[in-house]
């Protein structure tokens, strides 16, 4: 197959692409929890309105910037503001950026605009419903467990109470909003017992959808500080967490839900966020705006990502520069892997897309009933769903697998995990060391010696061994 993106979107014109989404980055976040691998920060809380009011500026001439660009026709499908904490923000400034998104760019009459945010403040009736008005008609926040002693642990900073209130305030409007609600698993001193009560409580809220997100150390997170230094137990992975997903995942489509993703569950039939974000559906070449410090977009086959620190994002934008940080031009190989690893993400993986070598991969996988064969499709199956992301790691190069090992630290913090890490525990190291190695002893010990080999390497001083998250690689 030709590497060319153009060659690309030609040979899978007949997959169509996904909907189209916006993204909004508001940085700013009244605390931090410890888990929290995204770009955020207080500097704008109440003690600096200055700062808050430059921000919403600058991201309406960032998106007035883009508006005069030659971008695609298509209409947009759903907005999304996350961070951060958008609900930082005034309703007044949540509405003056999203008017700036509607004059710049098409958005569908009936487009789904979330507005994500702390339950401390979209309790507050006369905030959310300023907020509706703005035209924001779906909300989502985080709760992560209902523990209040795992809740000190992670940082979380509201009060349970936030979350009576803020259901009382939602049955109060008068009128139906869609909320979706976020919940973690693999939480340090979380039992299933206690993530099942958790799961039942808040699917007894009536949520619309719930996102189920494995607790995942990495890197410049407070989570990560504390295990390496010894205050915190490290997240346990292996058979512990699939435990918790099978739990899971039987309670919610007893209750009525379907899987959407590998983290998502719906109660309707489709999720439009889902069908928008990154690589959804098709050929996986959508549209994908972003505004904000650290947002990640993608426009006409390119990648990029704006750099995540609010002083250099202000200073680029009122100085009329673009804020980009890095920039990559996607090829039609590139555009291949995307779309096979956010087909597994989405559990659906046309075959068009998937190439030689993968497709030999998959069928080992059919054979071990993890995905099931449609003749045009593979489908991931129940047992499937619950491996997801292994298998979207077990599609990637060994050099990308090595790479992405930046995420459990630097090279030294990795010789440190895998020397204090056993074959039979259920620890990151450890399942990580078993990613590597496969299925065949033979070339997964080759494998597994050539990745200690790197990391020796790697005590040269001419090479760089920084750790990553999820913006990249942080330089010491």
């Amino acid at each position: 197959m030709k590497s060319s993106l153009a060659s690309w979107i030609t040979g899978t014109r007949e997959l169509g692409s996904a909907g189209n989404q916006i993204y909004v980055h508001v940085p700013f976040c009244p605390f931090y929890c410890h888990f929290c691998p995204l770009y955020k920060t207080q500097e704008g809380q109440h003690r600096n309105a200055e700062t808050v009011e430059r921000f919403v500026a600058a991201v309406i001439k960032e998106i007035t910037a883009y508006g005069g660009l030659d971008l695609p026709e298509d209409s947009f499908r759903t907005v999304y503001f996350g961070g951060g904490s958008p609900t930082q923000l005034s309703p007044q400034q949540l509405g003056r950026i999203l008017g700036a998104l509607r004059q710049s760019f098409r958005i569908q009459p009936d487009a789904e605009v979330t507005l994500e945010g702390v339950a401390t403040r979209l309790a507050d009736p006369h905030y959310l419903q300023a907020a509706i008005e703005q035209g924001f008609n779906r909300i989502s926040f985080g709760v992560q467990t209902l523990d209040p002693e795992i809740r000190l642990k992670i940082g979380r900073g509201e009060h349970l109470e936030d979350y009576t209130r803020l259901l009382g305030t939602l049955a109060d409007l008068g009128q139906p909003v869609p909320f979706n609600a976020d919940l973690m698993i693999g939480l340090p001193g979380q039992t299933v017992e206690g993530h099942m009560a958790d799961l039942a409580e808040v699917i007894g809220w009536g949520v619309t959808s719930l996102d189920v997100y494995a607790y995942w150390m990495v890197p410049g997170t407070r989570l990560f500080t504390n295990v390496t230094e010894g205050r915190r137990h490290a997240p346990r992975y292996g058979s512990e967490l699939l435990e918790l997903r099978r739990r899971g995942k039987e309670l919610l489509l007893a209750s009525g839900f379907h899987q959407a993703s590998g983290e998502a569950y719906v109660r309707a039939e489709e999720d439009a966020f889902i069908q928008t974000t990154f690589g959804a559906g098709g050929n996986g070449i959508n549209t994908a705006l972003a505004f904000g410090p650290s947002a990640i977009g993608l426009v006409n086959g390119s990648l990029y990502q704006n750099g995540a620190d609010l002083s250099a994002y202000l200073a680029f934008v009122e100085g009329g520069r673009a804020p980009v940080g890095s920039y990559q031009q996607i090829t039609g190989r590139v555009a291949q892997r995307r779309a096979t690893l956010f087909g597994m993400q989405r559990l659906v993986i046309p075959k068009p897309v998937v190439s030689r070598r993968a497709d030999r991969q998959l069928r080992l996988w059919v054979e071990r009933g993890l995905l099931e064969d449609r003749g045009t499709e593979y489908i991931v199956t129940q047992e499937g769903s619950l491996w997801y992301n292994q298998m979207q790691l077990g599609l990637l190069p060994l050099g990308e697998q090595v790479r992405l090992a930046g995420l459990m630290g630097t090279s030294e913090q990795q010789r440190q995990a895998l020397a204090n890490s056993r074959d039979d525990d259920l620890g990151l190291a450890s399942q990580f060391k078993a990613q590597v190695r496969g299925r065949s002893k033979v070339v997964g010990n080759v494998r597994f010696a050539g990745y200690r080999g790197l990391l020796e390497l790697k005590r040269l001083p001419f090479l760089p061994d920084d750790a990553m998250d999820f913006r990249g690689r942080i330089r010491r």
